[in-house]
C-alpha cells in the first residue's frame, strides 16, 4: 500500500515538473495582419464607432462622419 502511494506521488511530481518546463518556453510572436503589412498605414475612427475596424485609406467614418486617424 505504501509503495503504491509513493509511486503515485512520484509520478505526479514527475508530471508536474514536465508541465513546468514545457510551459516556461519562449513565446513566439504570432503573425497578424498588422505585423505582416507594416508598410501599409491603417486608419480607424477615433471614436471607435465600428469597434476595431480599420481602413486602408483615410476616409470619413460612416457612422459619426469624423475623419479617420492613422493607427
Amino acid at each position: 500500500m505504501r509503495k503504491s502511494i509513493f509511486m503515485l506521488g512520484a509520478g505526479m511530481l514527475f508530471m508536474l515538473g514536465n508541465v513546468t518546463f514545457v510551459s516556461c518556453g519562449e513565446e513566439k510572436p504570432v503573425a497578424t495582419e498588422a505585423t505582416t503589412e507594416e508598410a501599409h498605414a491603417h486608419y480607424q475612427c477615433p471614436m471607435k464607432c465600428e469597434g476595431d475596424k480599420v481602413y486602408e485609406t483615410a476616409v470619413k467614418c460612416p457612422k459619426c462622419d469624423m475623419d479617420t486617424k492613422e493607427v
